[in-house]
């Protein structure tokens, strides 16, 4: 055989070789394509059968991330910030008649508003102004820039003698050697104009500089219906509404529940004693105040708590009373039983004497905390890993994605729907899978609580993160794929 024949049967079996690759190349890439598509596909879902059967364990991992998502929800849905919402229904019938010209009543545990009555009307806080004081005194201990301990110098402007007329005094004197903690007793039980005073002076430098700061906390409280311009409520020129202060009293006591305890609950207070007196005052006799108040005072006065209902309202421990003429008969008033909290307010109430608002604000108080605790009861969150799912994610870069619920599952219903000892219950109305870019906050389904097996509330089931489309190519794959397998594979 010569050389050009060896040459030429060498050439003929090349081309035969790559006419048969060129034959079954696209065969074996059809293969490889299937193979990839198929593993792709069933990887995915794998991936979140997976994560759906160990990403709900509430290890410190799982917690951090977690609480990221949260971060990032209140920040996506400003609504999950505010501090009060409405009730699932209008409960009004519920409650009996309020003498108050105007009240609201809000579960404390989930900020819901189940009774309002002229809840947005501008009104005088009187002397609940003061819990906007004890909040700003509170804050600045917390910082460490004072203490309960520290000795506050009194202003003459802050003597009893020259506090307005008919106002409430805790009875501070010229010389008196008081300490911040007892001045914030005497805002709280005996709600001492005298007190407000002296803190305000000695804390802020001037009347003038509390009121800037205060109304700089109120604005970042984001009450825009509130200001004060003076720090005991003796002006009728400080103003609020009862939506608003049940808003910042929900914000007081989650801030300092320590204070409930320590100021607002104490039945009543003796000030003078002897360690406030300076040393030429002690031993003196008592003294009478029929011919007005002296600007020194020795003599010790025991004043009681002027919220009425503690120890009358069962689990009642705060707030605050208030009373000008152009607000009538005021209360913050707030009560806690087995771990539920209620705060009502009730501005212009009745009374032509302290006697008479003091028998009105009792009635209402009662009627309204007791409605709420005989006839509601608080069902509190579902834990966030239950109502926390992963579904397979097609079409992204990314093989599942996270959905959890958009807000808190905790509400308050009536009594009449079931039981404190009912069993609440969730299902989640989800797609089996979702496909492409998905952003942060997209709703991608329904859970529905169940009490007794009846549904009570609907609440959005949101992505908790974000994701990426693959290329045309890959998303044209998973959707063939999912055409041809899901209902397979279910």
């Amino acid at each position: 055989m010569t050389k050009n024949q060896i040459q030429s049967e060498d050439n003929g079996a090349a081309i035969k070789k790559r006419i048969y690759i060129a034959a079954i190349s696209p065969f074996l890439i059809s293969i490889l394509i299937i193979i990839f598509s198929v593993t792709r596909f069933f990887s995915i879902k794998s991936a979140a059968d997976n994560k759906n059967g160990a990403g709900n364990n509430l290890n410190e991992l799982y917690n951090q991330e977690m609480t990221q998502i949260n971060l990032r929800l209140d920040n996506h849905f400003p609504q999950r910030k505010s501090i009060l919402r409405p009730a699932e229904k209008d409960y009004t019938a519920l409650f009996p008649p309020v003498s108050a010209g105007a009240a609201i009543l809000i579960c404390a545990n989930t900020g819901e508003v189940l009774y309002e009555k002229n809840a947005d009307m501008e009104i005088p806080p009187a002397s609940m102004t003061k819990l906007f004081l004890m909040y700003s005194v509170l804050n600045m201990i917390n910082q460490g820039k004072i203490s309960y301990s520290d000795i506050i110098p009194i202003d003459r402007r802050a003597w009893a003698c020259n506090m307005m007329k008919e106002s409430s005094l805790m009875f501070l004197g010229k010389d008196h050697i008081v300490t911040l903690e007892e001045l914030l007793l005497g805002l709280s039980i005996s709600s001492g104009n005298d007190a407000a005073y002296a803190i305000a002076y000695a804390l802020f430098g001037s009347m003038e500089n509390f009121i800037l700061s205060i109304n700089q906390d109120i604005k970042n409280l984001g009450l825009t219906h509130t200001r004060i311009v003076e720090s005991s409520g003796y002006s009728e020129l400080n103003i609020t509404t009862p939506r608003e202060m049940a808003a910042f009293s929900k914000i007081y006591i989650e801030t300092f529940p320590e204070a409930l305890e320590k100021f607002h609950s104490v039945r009543e207070n003796t000030y003078p004693q002897e360690h406030n007196l300076p040393s030429y005052q002690k031993g003196r006799s008592p003294q009478s105040f029929d011919k007005g108040i002296p600007s020194e005072i020795w003599t010790p006065i025991t004043q009681g708590n002027t919220n009425k209902l503690l120890g009358i309202l069962p689990g009642c421990d705060g707030l605050k009373t208030g009373h000008i003429y152009e607000s009538g008969y005021n209360i913050s008033l707030t009560s806690k039983r087995n771990g539920v909290r209620y705060i009502s307010v009730t501005m212009l109430g009745p009374g032509n004497s302290m006697k008479e608002g003091d028998f009105y604000r009792k009635q209402d108080g009662m009627n309204l905390h007791s409605t709420a605790f005989n006839k509601f009861h608080f069902v509190p969150s579902i834990p966030m890993n239950e109502c926390t799912y992963t579904i397979p994610l097609y079409g992204a870069k990314t093989k599942t994605v996270r959905i959890t619920a958009m807000c808190d599952t905790s509400f308050v219903t009536p009594i009449e729907n079931g039981s404190s000892n009912d069993f609440v219950s969730a299902k989640a109305e989800i797609p089996p899978y979702a496909f492409g870019k998905i952003n942060f906050g997209d709703s991608i389904g329904t859970l529905i609580l169940f009490m007794n097996e009846k549904p009570c509330r609907r609440i959005p089931l949101v992505a908790a993160e974000d994701t990426q489309e693959e290329c045309a190519l890959i998303q044209s794959i998973d959707s063939l794929m999912l055409r041809l397998f899901w209902k397979n594979v279910q």
